[in-house]
């Protein structure tokens, strides 16, 4: 018997569910997709095993205050549901253009101010990139937000 562990974004307010007849999405309402900001910083945590649970309680605490405070348009973080593994984190925040990326890291510079790096104790790897969003080549049913 498989035992799924419930996310914190499962039980947030602002998560919708969509099912398929076979899959099952987690949609955050909180992310809107903007083309004003068509830059995406993707970076991947791959957690040890069994450490989900406490990094995603991190991030609730440290990181997602971290991204207010630096005045962050986006700060979206994704979990696996299905067909991954559950230890797969990504975290994207939304960028204006690639001069941001001369700039030092804003959730890092205030974690860093504070003195604090949260992350090391669950993180076995961390993948970064960067990727374009292409608005002539996608749909966003979402009404936009201002």
């Amino acid at each position: 018997m498989k035992v799924m562990i419930e996310s914190l974004c499962e039980s947030c307010q602002n998560m919708r569910e969509v099912r398929t007849a076979r899959s099952r999405f987690l949609l955050c309402e909180l992310s809107v997709t903007n083309a004003e900001y068509p830059i995406n910083h993707f970076t991947e945590y791959r957690l040890h095993p069994g450490t989900r649970k406490d990094f995603l309680a991190v991030i609730q605490k440290s990181l997602l205050p971290a991204a207010k405070k630096a005045g962050l348009l986006e700060f979206e973080v994704f979990t696996t549901t299905v067909g991954e593994s559950p230890d797969r984190v990504l975290i994207v925040t939304r960028l204006k253009n690639y001069a941001v990326l001369d700039q030092p890291d804003a959730i890092e510079s205030e974690l860093n101010k504070l003195k604090l790096n949260p992350l090391s104790d669950f993180v076995e790897h961390r993948d970064t990139w960067i990727m374009r969003y292409r608005a002539d080549l996608s749909t966003d049913p979402r009404p936009a937000r201002h």
